[in-house]
């Protein structure tokens, strides 16, 4: 059986770009990223793709973003819940046999929409059984206020100039909104390989109910049953884990995500690198956190590196959702 392993990536992130459309930044990042993998275009087997239709303001997003990812005459895959199971399709297509590479896409330009939070209401369907609007920081806060008091202040400055945004969360505790377009290549190896990349281990996903009430906020919805699924595809010989690079809206629950997941993975050691100090595009952050952990791991690798690395994101309010991603270098092949 061969391995999938992640050969190259570019992002490209601002805090608002208004110098170039969506479409030219989705069709410079993936073009960028074939290139250092040393791809022709015409040899990328497919395309797998995950926009927001809300946020980017038209049904069906990816008519437009098809074309300028590399789609057109190519097997293209549009994942609609996030950027993530993108990457996890894409990964499991390859495990199956389905061509030799796959360019994973995520994007998110909330600049372009006239006021961003409009389309995270929309975004709770079925919103009219709701009797409050929700976005993802009020329910994100929803969440924190679930904590532990120490657990849900521990971030917050004591200055007047960091006020509440949605109790318990301030600013210095949330992300800001920020455009950006991610893109990472797999291809498949026969086992023995030798050169540059990242082994992905093991991907996990799991989602938990929709409504807020029928759970427990505290937790990050099957964050455990995604974490034993990585786990198995990794096998006893992964670890111990050097650094997880994680994403969650709002620095409380991003850290409780971290540390649970840390008493999951069995390695009290792992470094955990706070999603607060990076530009986070709101839909594709949890690519942009897998991005990140790969790199921290990709062979040829520096002698003070990790060997093993791993990368999670929650989506989906109040963190429905997770997706774990276990990651080596090449060391063991």
């Amino acid at each position: 059986m061969g391995i999938v392993v992640v050969t190259a990536g570019h992002q490209i992130a601002g805090e608002r770009i208004e110098t170039a459309s969506l479409e030219e930044l989705i069709f410079e990042t993936v073009s960028t990223a074939i290139a250092k993998a040393g791809i022709a275009p015409e040899s990328v087997d497919a395309i797998v793709m995950s926009g927001n239709d809300q946020t980017d303001g038209r049904i069906i997003s990816c008519m437009v973003t098809a074309g300028p990812a590399g789609g057109v005459g190519k097997n293209v895959m549009t994942i609609a819940s996030g950027p993530e199971h993108a990457f996890a399709y894409a990964y499991l297509r390859l495990l199956a046999g389905q061509g030799k590479n796959a360019v994973v896409v995520g994007w998110s330009k909330p600049s372009e929409s006239a006021f961003p939070e409009h389309a995270e209401l929309v975004s709770a369907d079925p919103f009219m059984v709701r009797p409050i609007g929700m976005n993802r920081l009020i329910a994100a806060a929803l969440q924190a206020s679930a904590l532990p008091e120490a657990e849900r202040t521990g971030a917050r400055s004591e200055s007047a100039n960091d006020p509440f945004v949605s109790w318990p969360l301030t600013a210095s505790d949330c992300q800001d909104h920020a455009d950006g377009v991610c893109a990472i290549v797999l291809e498949s190896r026969e086992p023995g390989y030798v050169g540059e990349g990242a082994w992905v281990r093991g991907v996990g996903w799991a989602m938990d109910r929709y409504d807020l009430g029928d759970r427990d906020d505290i937790e990050v919805g099957g964050l455990t049953a995604a974490t034993e699924l990585a786990l198995r595809q990794a096998g006893d010989s992964f670890g111990p884990i050097g650094t997880l690079d994680a994403f969650a809206v709002g620095v409380p629950n991003e850290r409780r995500l971290a540390q649970r997941l840390t008493q999951l993975l069995g390695d009290d050691k792992t470094v955990s690198f706070p999603s607060i100090d990076c530009l986070n595009p709101d839909f594709a952050a949890g690519l942009f956190a897998i991005w990140r952990a790969a790199q921290r791991v990709m062979s040829p690798v520096r002698p003070d590196a990790p060997h093993f690395a791993a990368a999670s994101a929650t989506l989906g309010f109040a963190a429905q959702g997770v997706t774990v991603v276990l990651m080596s270098d090449l060391s063991e092949v």
